[in-house]
């Protein structure tokens, strides 16, 4: 519970510094004008301003930074993504190869499944059919609506079961039930405009396609395994 908690802190103040912050620093240090999408490090408005700052080495510097943010971004995912086949294989949602561990713990077989994945994802780039990539990124941006969609659900469902069994920890959310069911609304308005908005309707496409694929392979799982997963 400390733990969560703490986690939970540090990411609303980890926004509020080096997002929202960074992004009123940049709007009040360049023209709108200037603030436009950017094919290299050398155009980023970050770089811009570290050059408007007279720091030398400015696109190298965000060039080293993008490049850290990749690797954590790719460290973390390996280790989501493995994690959560690993858990899968233990709910009989996978199979059984994927719960095998080294010697310090790890789920290597998971590990490497992802880690295939991950430079399957790069060979993309050199293959590159016309579309392939804005599908995915689209349907990343799409899942996301998901993922916070099965939150509130939950949070909708178990919250009142949690607080009749005497289960709720120090760690609330308050509002209930009027905070989930306006953070339900906003994503149903949300879902609603990226439907009128010719660059962001391929996101809601795309999702939709995916989750229809992974409700199918739900199917696939024996009817057993199923009930023992329920239970």
């Amino acid at each position: 519970a400390r733990n969560v908690a703490t986690a939970v802190r540090a990411i609303i103040v980890r926004i509020m510094i080096f997002y929202i912050g960074s992004i009123v620093v940049i709007t009040m240090a360049l023209p709108f004008s200037q603030i436009q999408d950017a094919d290299a490090a050398a155009n980023s408005p970050f770089t811009l301003v570290l050059e408007a700052a007279k720091i030398p080495f400015a696109a190298g510097f965000m060039e080293a930074i993008i490049a850290l943010a990749l690797l954590s971004a790719f460290n973390a995912q390996i280790y989501a993504t493995s994690r959560l086949v690993f858990d899968m294989a233990k709910d009989h949602c996978a199979p059984k190869f994927f719960l095998k561990t080294n010697h310090s713990g790890s789920p290597i077989n998971a590990v490497i499944l992802s880690m295939i994945f991950a430079f399957a994802s790069v060979g993309l780039q050199f293959w590159n059919p016309p579309g392939l990539l804005a599908f995915l990124f689209n349907a990343v941006g799409g899942c996301l609506l998901v993922v916070w969609a099965f939150i509130v659900a939950s949070f909708l469902k178990l919250h009142p079961q949690l607080k009749e069994n005497g289960e709720i920890t120090d760690i609330r959310v308050p509002g209930y039930p009027w905070l989930p069911w306006a953070t339900a609304t906003a994503l149903a308005a949300l879902t609603i405009f990226m439907l009128f908005d010719p660059s962001a309707r391929n996101q809601v496409i795309a999702v939709i396609i995916l989750f229809a694929a992974l409700v199918a392979l739900s199917f696939v799982v024996p009817a057993g395994k199923r009930e023992q997963v329920r239970q």
